[in-house]
């Protein structure tokens, strides 16, 4: 571009005239003052279109920084507009995208079936799960459980309950027949649930379905006394617990809550952990409050291993446990006269200790009890006042060492963790009632 622009310069043509000038002067050996002085005057022009040419060159130079300026912002602009256009792409596509999902969720929305159809379609799928449920039926108590395919095992989910005061138990899965091949028993550390390993080859199991979409007021179904399908509601969770409604409560405990549209298994009906355990035989399980409490089954449960034996043994030692603080209970409540034993006092609500007596009269400390009884009604009027009392006392503090001996065993007792509570209750209630048997001794003593 600079040749360019020298070729086309005025300047470079009088520069070249010059020059030859002075050449033809050179060679025809001009050396008058005319000649000097216009060889002069050549110079001085030559000087001012030197300055002329450096200037020129200079602007030049400058036009072509400007011009690699330009082309440089030429460039960014050309990989910005680049840039736009590959995001304008990009957006368009979404846009696309966009509108593709809107007409399918339209199309999806048009084709989605209503909520009879989905509680429809529900129960069927719950339906098809009736076949798992098994009957489990002791000397003494019976229930229901339900196979489960979980853990890389076959279980049959159960309420422990049924097991309490059995000694034989006979396992029948409906449409199958007897089961006779068991392996783990398992209780869970959260939950009044049991499962036993079935080693059986079994056709029919449950899978633990997902609980997450149920909203309140949803849908669920549970399983009767029957063994048909009754529909309830669900109404908010509770931890490790669903709250349904009383339909649900009318089932029977141990058996299966599915889903109500998609027909899934999600928990088991199980007594509420709320239930207070009483002392006494008739308030031993309440009134039922709390047995529309839900176990919910798809999360991870904890669980402990025991054996069907060493359950039944725990809840056997608490039953006479709390036989024997009954025994201790009504002992104290009885009042050594000089005529006799007063047995009008009340326990465990309408009790007299006379009639909670009367279930214990085989029991050694009893016997010793009535014969004080009739030995204070013959002769206690005609003892001394020191062998009344000494011989009462004898009776009362036979009474202390059984129930303390009964104690120390039951504190040494590791129980599961099912029974953890209750046995922790028994304890309180035995020494409760030891220190107002304990109580009289002292008074006697006194």
């Amino acid at each position: 571009m600079e040749d360019e622009s020298m070729k086309s310069s005025p300047i470079l043509s009088v520069v070249i005239v010059l020059v030859l000038g002075v050449l033809s002067l050179g060679f025809t050996g001009c050396e008058d003052k005319e000649a000097q002085a216009e060889v002069a005057r050549l110079e001085d022009e030559l000087a001012t279109v030197r300055q002329e040419i450096t200037r020129e060159r200079a602007r030049v130079e400058a036009a072509n920084e400007q011009l690699q300026e330009v082309r440089k912002e030429l460039n960014a602009l050309k990989i910005e507009r680049r840039s736009v256009d590959n995001r304008l792409r990009i957006a368009e596509r979404a846009v696309e995208q966009y509108k593709k999902r809107e007409e399918s969720a339209k199309m999806t929305k048009e084709r989605e079936p209503s909520r009879q159809e989905k509680l429809d379609a529900g129960k069927e799928a719950a339906g098809g799960n009736l076949g798992a449920l098994v009957e489990i039926k002791g000397d003494v108590n019976a229930g229901k459980g339900f196979v489960v395919e979980a853990d890389e095992k076959t279980w049959i989910y159960f309420s422990p309950t049924i097991l309490i005061g059995n000694s034989k138990l006979e396992v029948t899965l409906g449409g199958q027949g007897k089961l006779e091949k068991f392996g783990a028993f398992e209780l869970a550390k959260d939950a009044g649930l049991a499962r036993l390993e079935v080693q059986d080859e079994v056709a029919a199991k449950m899978s633990v379905g997902d609980a997450s979409t149920l909203a309140s007021g949803s849908a669920v179904f549970g399983i009767t006394e029957d063994g048909s399908l009754s529909e309830g509601r669900f109404y908010g969770e509770e931890g490790t617990t669903f709250k349904a409604d009383s339909r649900l409560a009318q089932n029977p405990l141990g058996t299966p809550v599915f889903h109500g549209e998609t027909g899934e298994l999600i928990g088991v009906l199980l007594e509420s952990g709320t239930v207070e355990r009483e002392l006494w035989p008739q308030q031993w399980r309440g009134s039922g409050v709390g047995r529309q409490e839900v176990c919910r089954l798809d999360r991870a449960i904890a669980w402990e291993t025991s054996s069907i034996s060493g359950f039944l043994e725990e809840s056997k030692a608490l039953e006479e446990a709390d036989r024997l603080t009954r025994l201790v209970t009504a002992f104290a409540t009885v009042r050594p006269l000089e005529g006799g034993l007063s047995f009008d006092g009340t326990v465990g609500g309408a009790q007299t200790a006379r009639e909670v007596l009367a279930g214990f009269k085989d029991q050694s400390a009893v016997r010793s009890l009535m014969d004080l009884d009739v030995w204070l009604k013959e002769k206690g009027a005609r003892a001394s006042e020191k062998d009344r009392e000494k011989k009462i006392q004898k009776v009362y503090e036979d009474m202390v060492r059984v129930s303390k001996r009964n104690t120390a065993t039951l504190e040494g007792k590791k129980f599961s963790t099912y029974f953890a509570a209750s046995a922790a209750r028994s304890l309180e209630w035995r020494k409760a009632a030891e220190e107002k048997l304990t109580a009289i001794v002292r008074g006697l003593e006194e």
